[in-house]
């Protein structure tokens, strides 16, 4: 059933209250009478004991006029509509009337279809306010559900580094977080889930309660958010610098024990320490993980986590982390045998200044080497093929080779996994450019063909693509896509009786003015000239 809007009628002559009254046919318009006064002070007591929707004024009355009526209405009936009238053409009321935001304002007389049309109008605009107040409070409430979730995904890219400093210091307060508190990231690696076989096609459900029960840990200890960012479960802390950190570390060892024993699978965790602001969150990421690398060194029959400041202030104590990882990698895989060369003898100089202990440096260095390892199976292909020994009876030597020549012997090993990925990558090019060419030949008709299509199908990205194909044939993929239409084209025009447009339409060409443009730039002759040449050879 329709609501009815309540109006309340004031004019302090009783013949045009009345006249109002009786003339509007106001239940076809979805409103009610709920009052009429006869001046200012009369209507402000029906105003507070109807709270009328819509309120209809004369401006000149006895007591209180229609303009300080409106004053004080306002400040009780802020969402009502003012509907005012005078018998005055005078520019200080209508001006008076637009300052207090009146609906709208006639003059004396109006026919009763004039007033009818004013208050559809306003009726109208009342409903359009009451649907964008409802719309207002639904995207408020689904802001409120969708917070937690909202939430993480601005944490999420604050910790990559995708969000900017003004984005922060906009949005956080929005998700209830101080954009320039002390923060310290917690991660939890839980990758050796992925790998057991008890876990298969359970890890989302699995990682989901590890993250309950790390929340619901943590927070017996402080405020945290704890999410889920790829193998790791993630906790912001809210640490101020003076926080008990010893407390905070048994405490996360007992977690990372419980969950451990619980699933049978081992989970180590890395704290950070503590940053100044949202917008160094990826910093202290980074040092979480170099606590989390380290983690995986201690005697975990007692501890489980560490502390990056433990770490950091131990002078024999040295990790690759993975920032250093991503760096050898590249070098690896697209690097100058002289970069390598500066980065490896960079990776020795540090072992040595660091006078590390023996079991450090054993650890350190099968890091690296298995880091080769890694390379050289994704790529599918024998350790002992590239590396032409077994690298890891090497490792077992440690103590009886030279820091110098285990740096000489990781140089070489380096050395020839570059070479092996350089010629890999250059035999996998080759064979990319013949079949572009191929299909080049095969599909030179279509005016369609683009860089975009050859390079879906060889699975390629269209940069690479473009790059290799002019490093193998010394110009671009249009280029030479442009001479074999023209090529197709000299012999059509010299083997076949095809006009110009029927020959531009067979090699690829939709638009033979243009077919013929590039046909005269390419051999300085239009396609008409070059066939009339040709037959009079």
């Amino acid at each position: 059933m329709e609501k009815y809007y309540k109006v309340l009628l004031i004019d302090d002559e009783a013949e045009i209250r009345e006249g109002m009254a009786f003339r509007i046919p106001w239940e076809q318009l979805g409103l009610t009478i709920c009052g009429t006064a006869e001046n200012g002070v009369e209507a402000l007591e029906l105003a507070e004991k109807h709270h009328p929707d819509i309120i209809i004024t004369d401006i000149q009355m006895p007591f209180m006029d229609g303009l300080t009526f409106i004053q004080k209405a306002q400040k009780m009936l802020p969402l009502s509509k003012f509907i005012v009238f005078s018998g005055y053409e005078r520019f200080e009321y209508a001006q008076k009337a637009v300052s207090l935001h009146v609906t709208e304002y006639l003059l004396k007389p109006f026919s009763s279809q004039e007033l009818v049309e004013v208050l559809i109008h306003t009726k109208n605009e009342m409903l359009r306010e009451k649907q964008q107040h409802r719309d207002i409070e639904r995207l408020q409430q689904q802001f409120q559900e969708n917070l937690p979730l909202l939430r993480q995904s601005f944490l999420l890219s604050c910790l990559s580094g995708l969000a900017t400093e003004e984005s922060i210091e906009h949005q956080s307060e929005s998700f209830q977080l101080m954009a320039n508190n002390h923060y310290s990231l917690l991660l939890f690696d839980t990758g050796n889930l992925k790998h057991a076989s008890h876990f298969k096609g359970k890890e989302a459900l699995y990682m989901i309660s590890i993250k309950q029960f790390v929340n619901e840990k943590l927070s017996q200890l402080l405020v945290n958010d704890t999410f889920i960012f790829g193998d790791y479960v993630v906790s912001l802390l809210p640490l101020a610098l003076d926080f008990d950190v010893d407390l905070l570390m048994k405490h996360v060892n007992e977690i990372c024990r419980e969950v451990s024993r619980e699933n049978g699978e081992m989970v180590v965790a890395g704290l950070s320490q503590s940053v100044a602001g949202l917008a160094q969150l990826p910093f202290a990421y980074e040092q979480a993980q170099d606590a989390l690398a380290y983690s995986y060194r201690l005697d975990r029959q007692e501890w489980f986590a560490t502390y990056i400041q433990d770490v950091t202030q131990a002078t024999d104590l040295i990790i690759l982390s993975e920032k250093g990882e991503r760096q050898l990698t590249n070098l690896l895989k697209l690097g100058s045998e002289r970069d390598l060369e500066e980065r490896i003898a960079t990776i020795f100089q540090e072992i040595k200044d660091k006078h590390l202990s023996f079991q450090n440096y054993r650890v350190y260095l099968i890091e690296h080497v298995t880091l080769l390892l890694r390379i050289v199976a994704s790529y599918d292909s024998d350790p002992q093929q590239v590396f032409q020994e077994d690298i890891m009876k090497k490792i077992a030597m440690l103590d009886k080779l030279s820091l110098e020549e285990m740096a000489d012997w990781f140089l070489e090993k380096s050395t020839q996994l570059n070479q092996s990925i350089q010629m890999s990558t250059l035999d996998s090019g080759k064979a990319a450019i013949n079949k572009a060419k191929w299909l080049v030949k095969e599909r030179y008709q279509d005016p369609d063909l683009s860089i975009e299509d050859i390079s879906q199908e060889l699975f390629l990205s269209s940069a690479y693509f473009s790059s290799i194909f002019k490093k193998e044939t010394g110009q671009s993929f249009i280029s030479y896509l442009t001479e074999e239409r023209l090529k197709q084209a000299v012999r059509l025009l010299e083997t076949s009786t095809d006009k110009n447009y029927m020959i531009a339409e067979k090699v690829g060409y939709s638009e033979p003015n243009y077919f013929s443009y590039v046909f005269k730039k390419h051999y300085g002759l239009s396609p008409s000239k070059y066939r009339a040449q040709r037959l009079t050879v």
